[in-house]
């Protein structure tokens, strides 16, 4: 059974037995433009096309249509692939996420130098 991942309504990456490929749809069927040896593959190609055919006209604006481009697949991902994240925004491991009493507090104390005093007894031989 194949595996379909939609990218847009027009876009979509797809799988048969030797292959991923990303498909477009053109009139009233989907037909495959490329055909990789793997998902990432198939991703990667399909994200640098997208950022070639963005009509950008210079340095500046395809770095802001990569941005656009890493959106728009980070979305179509978006239920295959749902990352959590804490309260302050770093990634928690599903373990962690699961047990709550994983979680581990550490103190810090911080001490001030007075100013003009070095930071460490230098060696005196």
């Amino acid at each position: 059974m194949p595996i379909v991942v939609k990218i847009d309504e027009d876009t979509r990456i797809t799988s048969d037995p030797l292959n991923w490929m990303v498909q477009k749809f053109i009139g009233k069927e989907w037909r495959s433009k490329s055909w990789h040896p793997n998902y990432r593959a198939a991703l990667l190609h399909l994200s640098e096309t997208m950022i070639r055919e963005s009509n950008a006209e210079d340095l500046a604006e395809a770095l802001d249509r990569v941005e656009e481009v890493i959106d728009k697949l980070v979305e179509a991902h978006k239920d295959v692939i749902a990352p959590v994240v804490d309260d302050e925004g770093f990634l928690v491991s599903e373990d962690d996420h699961a047990d709550p009493s994983n979680t581990a507090t550490i103190e810090l104390d911080v001490i001030e130098k007075p100013k003009g005093e070095p930071l460490a007894e230098e060696d005196a031989s």
